[in-house]
């Protein structure tokens, strides 16, 4: 017997911050994690509402939520009190994200506040990395709510090298930018801004002239960034097929100061492109030498990227490793997972509503 098909009513700023954003194609890495999940729970037959109630005589049985600020904190707090059903959020959000983005430091003390009363709220909470789920734990959450750590995961069928792909995307640079597509083309991915990295990606680019260095991602929270860096960077902002641009680039680099998982580096590890990026802690699933290289300071990234581009071995090494080591990721699994931790919050809440 199949077990009953769930009503999740999912609580979402994405357009919002769409509409406010000037019409961005994409948010970011959190919309590409959430379209792409509630897309195969969907697929599943399950019942999703985005923003719109459910009627008081037919209650959602879990409240889903994968964002943040302040009007996703009112509307599941508001739900929660008017269907009491379970409250699953995906944490893509830390302290650490915040003083990297949004807040200054001296606002760090704010944003931990503020997270711990928001994630507070969740029967469960999904986050997608060990490193993100210590610093979540780390905020002693009121509600004792489980922190479970779950993949992003990614689309293995849509993410895949392909040769015309790299043709393709390689004219595209050609035609629109005037960039010399016989050079080797090292890419990063992302929403452009500070916490990225993007001064260690310029120094690079200064450093291997030799190289073109491309940035593709959409101008949503500082978009007069490219002006320090389009000197010797190529910005393209959005691009219609990100995996055109993957198969297209001899190298990945993402120097990014602060993930919770790197979505980015998934795909890339998909479409068999050689990854070098930082050593972080939240890399753990990644290793050192075996599926990329990583550099602990912003003057180890020219050579990495030097040996990754010129040693044929090497990168066909590394990028076989981490193709390998990414089918783990598959978003089907990744939903597997989900469901069924959906499924054990909307228990718990059961249990708990009994008690009380």
């Amino acid at each position: 017997m199949n077990p009953p098909r769930l009503k999740i009513l999912v609580v979402s700023e994405l357009p919002i911050l769409k509409m406010f954003s000037g019409g961005a194609k994409t948010m970011g890495g959190i919309e590409v994690n959430h379209v792409s999940i509630m897309k195969h729970l969907a697929a599943r037959g399950h019942e999703i509402r985005t923003n719109v109630p459910f009627p008081p005589w037919n209650p959602p049985d879990i409240i889903v939520c994968p964002t943040f600020m302040p009007v996703a904190w009112y509307l599941i707090w508001v739900y929660k009190l008017m269907y009491k059903c379970a409250v699953v959020q995906h944490a893509h959000t830390t302290v650490e994200d915040l003083v990297g983005g949004l807040l200054p430091p001296s606002m760090a003390g704010f944003g931990a506040s503020y997270l711990k009363q928001l994630y507070g709220l969740s029967t469960i909470l999904i986050t997608p990395s060990n490193h993100s789920k210590l610093a979540i734990e780390a905020l002693h959450l009121p509600s004792k709510a489980p922190v479970i750590p779950v993949s992003n995961g990614v689309d293995l069928r849509k993410f895949s090298f392909n040769e015309d792909k790299r043709d393709a995307f390689r004219k595209y640079l050609s035609k629109h930018f005037k960039v010399d597509a016989s050079k080797p083309v090292v890419l990063g991915v992302g929403v452009p801004w500070k916490r990225k990295g993007l001064d260690a990606f310029h120094e690079a680019a200064r450093q291997l002239p030799g190289y073109v260095f491309v940035w593709v991602g959409n101008f949503i929270l500082d978009k007069k960034i490219k002006e320090h860096y389009d000197d010797i960077v190529t910005f393209t902002g959005y691009v219609p097929d990100i995996v055109a641009a993957y198969c297209g680039a001899d190298a990945f680099f993402f120097p990014s100061r602060a993930e919770n998982q790197g979505i980015p580096l998934l795909e890339a590890a998909a479409c068999k492109l050689p990854i070098v990026c930082r050593d972080l802690p939240t890399y753990d699933w990644i290793q050192d030498g075996v599926h990329c290289l990583k550099g602990k300071a912003d003057g180890d990234f020219p050579a990495l990227l030097r040996r990754v581009v010129e040693d044929k071995g090497l990168r066909t090494r590394l990028a076989t490793a981490a193709l390998e080591n990414v089918q783990t990721h598959d978003i089907e699994r990744i939903i597997d997972q989900v469901e069924r931790i959906y499924r054990n919050a909307i228990d718990m809440n059961k249990k708990t509503s009994h008690r009380l």
